[in-house]
């Protein structure tokens, strides 16, 4: 069932709940911000328990909204539009929809995968957006967490490195990954894992939800695509982003049973020739990690589709 397009406003009054620890001290109640103007933060509602987001992608320049300074501006390439394309390659699969939270300002504007004070820079339009974008992952996943016990949190990025790899951040550095298989299970890393609560309790252990067979990364090299981490490549050669503010703030190593993981793929594969074929893949691997991982049934209804 298609749910009904819901814009995030942030409203006067409303209390903003902490997201983690790390945030202390950057946020506020939300009635001392003020609210967004319509369409700066876009949330359609879903009944998967998986949220996508795409901080990126936006391209709105509001007038009077001041130009972040010394900050990277530059946007990640049709990042919205993946994001949206999974989301209903989601539905098609299981007839379910993942809630999708998008970030329309124009990153010169806004980063909600900065810290506030580096993502909004004084801007109270900035930050009401920045609170906004925060509020409707948090609010997303208190609702998975109320219905199913635990959900996956995807934020969807791009970058333009060339040669078809895609690379999932869990929070561990590459430093981390070039450990062995037997280190990475060890309790010191699992802790600093955004999948945290997975790892301590699902089905597999750190280093097999992460470059196992079973992981996003196997699942996507069974696909024919290029992925680290994944059992191909263990460990990234070069360059890796390990996860942003976002997977850090909303996945499960301050507690909870939220997890977290961020993708970032190659405008390569983003072209009209490539991103169908990605898109599909990507819907399998979800939803094939959503039952691997936590028992849930993407095939049933609605109401059965948590196992229970």
């Amino acid at each position: 069932m298609r749910a009904r397009l819901a814009l995030a406003v942030v409203l006067a009054g409303l209390t903003l709940c902490w997201l983690a620890p790390a945030m202390a001290g950057e946020l506020r109640p939300a009635d001392e911000v003020s609210s967004p103007p319509p369409l700066f933060i876009e949330i359609i509602p879903g009944d998967l328990p998986l949220i996508l987001s795409a901080p990126h992608g936006g391209q709105l320049t509001p007038d009077g909204m001041p130009t972040r300074v010394d900050a990277v501006t530059v946007n990640d390439w049709r990042s919205q539009e993946l994001a949206r394309d999974l989301a209903d390659a989601l539905e098609a699969r299981s007839g379910q929809r993942p809630t999708l939270v998008i970030n329309q300002l124009d990153r010169s504007r806004l980063d909600p995968n900065r810290s506030l004070g580096q993502g909004a820079q004084g801007s109270a339009e900035a930050q009401a957006a920045w609170h906004a974008f925060h509020q409707a992952i948090a609010d997303g996943g208190s609702a998975i967490s109320q219905r199913c016990g635990a959900g996956l949190y995807f934020e969807l990025h791009s970058h333009g490195v060339t040669g078809r790899w895609l690379e999932f951040g869990y929070g561990l550095t590459a430093d981390d990954l070039r450990s062995t298989d037997e280190d990475l299970a060890k309790a010191r890393f699992v802790v600093r894992a955004n999948v945290r609560s997975l790892a301590r309790g699902g089905p597999l252990t750190l280093p097999d939800l992460i470059r196992g067979p079973d992981s996003l990364g196997g699942r996507m090299e069974q696909a024919g695509f290029r992925a680290v981490p994944a059992p191909g490549r263990p460990e990234p050669a070069g360059e890796y982003f390990d996860g942003g503010w976002g997977v850090y703030l909303h996945g499960s190593r301050h507690g909870g049973s939220i997890d977290a993981i961020q993708m970032e793929a190659p405008y390569d594969l983003l072209a009209d020739a490539w991103r169908p074929r990605l898109v599909e893949a990507l819907a399998e691997a979800l939803l094939a990690s959503l039952e691997s991982w936590y028992g849930f049934n993407s095939q049933a209804g609605a109401d059965d589709l948590c196992g229970w």
